[in-house]
């Protein structure tokens, strides 16, 4: 919330489940340069992968959070929440044009990637 992304992308939801199972969120400070230390401090011991190494009650939540209240209240106004748009594409092709439109889709997703665009493809069968 903090940085207005996700923490992990991945195509699939077990490659995203095994992510956020086996891997550390990233350092939120590197999308927000300015974010407080604390506030950093807390999201990366939240976000550990290792359940040993977050927090283990919501008192130890609590003790950590309370006194960053005030900064975490200035942190929202600087960072207006961006609206999201959403796009569909249809393509319609026959059986014979697949390996050329999965060609044309690879390059068409790593350049939406570059720019920070999400695709999520559905594969409607027999219109």
């Amino acid at each position: 919330m903090v940085t207005g992304e996700k923490p992990f992308r991945a195509e699939t939801v077990k490659d995203l489940l095994d992510l956020h199972l086996n891997q550390d969120i990233p350092d939120p400070a590197d999308r927000v340069p300015d974010l407080p230390d604390e506030l950093r401090r807390f999201i990366m011991k939240a976000g550990q992968s290792n359940p040993g190494r977050r927090y283990q009650n919501v008192g130890e939540v609590l003790e950590e959070i309370r006194p960053l209240a005030t900064e975490i209240r200035s942190i929202g106004r600087r960072f207006p929440h961006e609206k999201q748009k959403m796009t569909n594409i249809l393509l319609m092709y026959m059986d014979r044009d697949q390996q050329a439109l999965t060609r044309l889709m690879e390059e068409f997703s790593a350049k939406a990637a570059e720019l920070g665009i999400v695709i999520k493809v559905s594969d409607l069968h027999d219109l």
